[in-house]
């Protein structure tokens, strides 16, 4: 018997390897592309972001944008609410029925649509309003005859000036 001999061959595993280096040098390359890119995608939005910021406040300093401050919210909050829809309630009766308020508080208007059964009705109902406290000065701004449930309707929009302080 022959004892065994040790072999050590160091070059044929280092030659062996040599795929898996290349293996792990490529895929940190291509980690730090991908994080290059992540980072210049989110520089790319960070500049929009601050760009539109920039436009919003210059439309707000202009008064451009509606709600420029929290001010114009509050200042909705605290208007006569309860005064204007007690005085449209009082103005109305069974002639006529609203089906959409719209209040401009920066303008100080009411716009009114609604349907009435005749036209009659809705100029009665425009004198009405003009008479109210919390309203001046209501015009009666278009009016059409149509059809509803098979009776004949007559569809309005009013505006008024709203006295609300």
């Amino acid at each position: 018997m022959r004892p065994l001999s040790l072999q050590l061959d160091w070059i044929s595993r280092a030659q062996g390897r040599r795929g898996w280096q290349w293996l792990g040098a490529g895929l940190l390359c291509l980690g730090l592309a991908a994080g290059a890119y992540e980072i210049s995608s989110l520089l790319d939005t960070n500049a929009g972001i601050n760009g539109a910021e920039e436009s919003l406040h210059h439309l707000r300093s202009r008064g451009v944008v509606a709600g420029a401050g929290v001010g114009a919210e509050q200042e909705a909050l605290t208007l006569p609410w309860n005064r204007l829809l007690l005085d449209l309630e009082a103005a109305g009766g069974e002639d006529v029925a609203l089906s959409s308020l719209e209040t401009d508080a920066v303008k100080g208007s009411v716009r009114l649509m609604g349907e009435a059964k005749s036209l009659a009705d809705v100029l009665a109902y425009v004198a009405r309003l003009g008479v109210t406290t919390s309203l001046s000065g209501p015009q009666l701004l278009s009016q059409e005859s149509r059809q509803s449930d098979g009776q004949g309707v007559v569809a309005f929009a009013i505006e008024a000036r709203w006295n609300n302080r």
